[in-house]
This record gives C-alpha cells, sequence and structure tokens, in this order.
C-alpha cells in the first residue's frame, strides 16, 4: 500500500486542480473521497478498507520526500495530516513555505552529534527486562524511563536548576493526540520551584520525527490543566543506530502550538547506551 500511496495521493490532487486559477477548488480531503480514489485506480490494487491511516503513515515513513509526487510539490504544495479539520477528514494540501523545495522537513542528528555520542549505562536495568526487548514505542520508553536518559539530557543541558524528573504514564491518550511517554520535571528557578509537562515521541529508526504530531500532543498536555497553571516542554526520542538515541528538546511552550507559533528546537543531542539494550536497533 505505501508504494501506491503516491500515486493515490497525486490523483486527488489532479482533480482538485483549477490549471486555469493554478490553486485548489478545495484543500480538505476525507476519508471517503480518498476510499474513491482507490476505487477509482483499481490497477493499483491497493485496499480501501483502512483510509484512516491512509496519510499518518505515508508522513511517518522516512522515505516520503523521496515519494512524495512531484507534480503537487512543483505546484507549490504539499501535504499535513487534518486534525481537527471537520468530520472524516484525512489530510490537506497547504501551500509551501517561501523558498522551501521539499515537501516534508526531517529532524536529524548531525555528523558531529553522532561521531560524539553522549554515553549512558544500561548495567543497572535488570536481565530479566531485557528479555522483553523488541523494537516498538512502548519498550523505548521503557528504556528511555529506567535509564533515566530524559533526565541525564535535562541535566547536561539546563544544568542545576532541574532538581526532579519524574515518569507519570507510559501510552497516554489523551483526545485525538496520544503522548508515548509523560514526564514531569520540577525546576528550581531561584525563588519558586515550577512543574514542567514533558511528553515525549518515541520513534524507531524506520520513522521520521513528525513535529505536527508533537504539536498536537503538546496542545493536548496544555488543555489537560488550566491555562497559566503549567508550561511544556516536548521532546522526540528517535533510535538512529544500534543502541543509539537522538534527542530533541523544542522550546517550553505555555500557549497552543500553531502555525502562528510554532514549535523551535531548543536543543539536540545523541545518546550511546552501553552495553547495548535488545530491541534498540
Amino acid at each position: 500500500m505505501a508504494t501506491n500511496k503516491p500515486a493515490i495521493i497525486e490523483y486527488i490532487f489532479r482533480k482538485l486542480w483549477d490549471p486555469a486559477t493554478g490553486k485548489l477548488n478545495q484543500t480538505v480531503v476525507t476519508m471517503a473521497e480518498v476510499q474513491e480514489a482507490i476505487r477509482a485506480l483499481p490497477n493499483l490494487k491497493a485496499s480501501d478498507r483502512n483510509p484512516a491511516n491512509f496519510f499518518k503513515d505515508f508522513i511517518r515513513s522516512k522515505h516520503r520526500n523521496a515519494h512524495f509526487p512531484p507534480f503537487i510539490l512543483q505546484s507549490g504544495y504539499t501535504a499535513r495530516q487534518a486534525i481537527g479539520k471537520g468530520p472524516g477528514a484525512c489530510f490537506e494540501f497547504v501551500p509551501l513555505a517561501s523558498g522551501v523545495n521539499t515537501a516534508f522537513g526531517a529532524l536529524a542528528p548531525s555528523a558531529q552529534l553522532l561521531a560524539k555520542p553522549h554515553p549512558v549505562e544500561s548495567v543497572s536495568m535488570p536481565l530479566a527486562a531485557r528479555l522483553l526487548g523488541r523494537g516498538d514505542e512502548s519498550w523505548l520508553a521503557q528504556v528511555v524511563a529506567r535509564l533515566n536518559i530524559l533526565a541525564t539530557h535535562f541535566a547536561l543541558k539546563r544544568g542545576s536548576n532541574t532538581v526532579q524528573f519524574d515518569l507519570l504514564q507510559i501510552a497516554v491518550k489523551l483526545g485525538k493526540a496520544e503522548v508515548d511517554a509523560l514526564f514531569l520535571m520540577t525546576v528550581d528557578d531561584g525563588s519558586i520551584q515550577r512543574k514542567i509537562f514533558v511528553p515525549a515521541e518515541m520513534k524507531g529508526r524506520r520513522d521520521e520525527i513528525e513535529v505536527e504530531q508533537i504539536a498536537r500532543a503538546t496542545n493536548a498536555v496544555l488543555a489537560m490543566v488550566k491555562a497559566g497553571e503549567c508550561t511544556v516542554i516536548p521532546v522526540a526520542v528517535k533510535v538512529v543506530g544500534h543502541s543509539l538515541l537522538y534527542i530533541v528538546e523544542f522550546q517550553e511552550c505555555n500557549r497552543n502550538v500553531d502555525d502562528a507559533n510554532p514549535l523551535a528546537v531548543a536543543s539536540e543531542a545523541v545518546y550511546l547506551i552501553c552495553p547495548a539494550v535488545p530491541g534498540i536497533e
């Protein structure tokens, strides 16, 4: 299905595209329209049974830029999930930002970070726990929590004002968003101690970090408590090699993330788990 999706996306775009005006007749694509497009292209032999995951799976693939239809890109558009765009919405076409020539941005560690990863020990992890090692997000979240990798990251990046870092829950469903792991960090600002929620998105080696997904999780956590009573520092944790993790910390947020108030990267680091932990491949 993944290799058929670019053709289906392009078919939908061309159907909505008005060459006379150089504009789309509509930008939001519904799940029903995705199913109609799949049925209209029987030679692709694609299934129309799960339109809800049609674009979500595509946008999280590391090959998304390579597979995104050139015609759409040349027309000045990219696409993103249409969360909150109405009932049945699947994805939407959006204009490319000025000067951008790729459909999707990618967060990846620099050669310098990969060359000198910060070591973190795994000797403290019970041998019995290692037997459960596998390649899913839940296991990655368990490893990060057990080995205090995010606590290490914030201690290194924020210094002595980080006084405590606690895991609240793994796999937290918050409305239309899901947080792979939710932490609570206590920081000492001198006169007061503040609580900061840290939602962490976990990504395996095959999946890309999707900033829009992290933005939705950030907004969901902000909505979970009364306005002004907390701030949020979202993070992403991605496997980039054998027991090698890439962590992206975004800037602290105290209001909803949107086009006018986008997420911004605050720090990045790469950590090497020593000795290697099964499943982190």
